[in-house]
């Protein structure tokens, strides 16, 4: 099933569909609890133009790259959030 939701995002994106692809990786994200699809389910939702969506997305990523001791890939996601989200610090990141 992952992989099918995957698929459909990705075909999704493809085709500038990006409102249906965030749901897929919506629906992949919460099936599976990985950062990376909390990540790119945040890329999908900036890139239709909803970055509230896209923030909240990013959060869980990074909250989740943090709690799986994946420092780096935390950090990146914190920069992304940075850019994304005015007012953002580090420091609150």
């Amino acid at each position: 099933m992952e992989e099918a939701l995957a698929r459909r995002a990705t075909r999704h994106a493809r085709a500038r569909r990006y409102r249906k692809a965030a749901v897929a990786l919506s629906m992949l994200a919460n099936r599976t609890g990985e950062p990376r699809h909390y990540a790119r389910l945040g890329a999908m939702w900036l890139a239709a133009g909803r970055s509230i969506e896209a923030i909240l997305a990013f959060r869980q990523a990074l909250y989740r790259h943090r709690r799986a001791g994946a420092d780096a890939r935390a950090q990146t996601v914190a920069r992304i959030i940075a850019r994304v989200e005015p007012g953002h610090t580090r420091a609150a990141a």
